[in-house]
């Protein structure tokens, strides 16, 4: 059977932001993203976790399967395939947070998720058309770190405080720290802290030369985590939180 010539052309097209098809993912994202929530909060209302566990085993199998396949021969490139990019270590958290309920797990991945990893839905740095794997991915990992932050939100309890907000900030000057140190080494870009920009524009481009737009860089995002400091009481609202569940931590 032939494929239309329409469904072929956008298929084979690369990916375009601030256009039709970024609004289109952008709003089902969000759709996914409240609805997981939802689930997990009537979950938790009644006082189980079935739905919370069970994406949380969904995104660590997700993830074991991405970077099995980002670590083949016929894709490995040292600059992509690894793990290392802020997404990559909120996505590997994520399971954890949701499973163990531990506080400082807990704040790395929201303040991560919901500070720095929804950048992506605003300036996707991906080039690729849907006929490539490296655009699902893309979208799939950003995906699981947005909707496990709205499962956190709906099914744990989990209301950040200040000290949370210094636990993730001090994690992120360390993993910033020791990936400058690791971009040096290989001459790669992870976590965008290297001597190099994304091939596509960001708010990185306006940063100015490296490496002082590193500095600039753990300031915003410093500044991100603050807004989701004081923005986050509406996330479990929205997804009908009832005003008396409360942090139990």
């Amino acid at each position: 059977m032939s494929v239309p010539a329409a469904q072929a052309g956008w298929i084979g097209t690369p990916f375009a932001a601030f256009g039709p098809t970024h609004a289109v993912i952008a709003a089902m994202a969000l759709g996914v993203c409240v609805a997981c929530g939802v689930l997990a909060r009537r979950e938790a209302e009644r006082g189980r976790r079935a739905f919370a566990d069970g994406f949380a085993g969904v995104v660590l199998g997700w993830n074991l399967l991405a970077n099995l396949w980002w670590l083949l021969p016929a894709n490995w490139e040292v600059g992509t395939s690894l793990p290392l990019h802020v997404c990559d270590l909120a996505n590997l958290l994520m399971p954890f947070a949701i499973w163990t309920r531990w506080r400082p797990l807990l704040a790395v991945a929201v303040f991560w998720g919901l500070g720095l990893s929804t950048q992506a839905f605003v300036t996707p740095t991906v080039n690729e058309a849907p006929d490539d794997l490296r655009y699902w991915l893309f979208w799939g990992g950003h995906l699981w770190i947005a909707a496990g932050c709205c499962v956190i939100a709906g099914g744990t309890g989990y209301r950040p405080r200040w000290r949370d907000y210094w636990v993730a900030t001090g994690v992120s000057l360390v993993t910033l720290l020791g990936l400058m140190g690791l971009n040096g080494w290989l001459g790669t870009n992870y976590g965008y802290v290297g001597n190099h920009k994304p091939s596509t524009k960001t708010l990185i481009d306006f940063l100015g030369p490296w490496p002082m737009r590193v500095v600039w860089l753990f300031l915003i995002a410093s500044v991100a985590h603050g807004l989701v400091l004081l923005l986050y009481p509406v996330l479990p609202r929205v997804l009908g939180v009832r005003s008396g569940g409360r942090d139990r931590r």
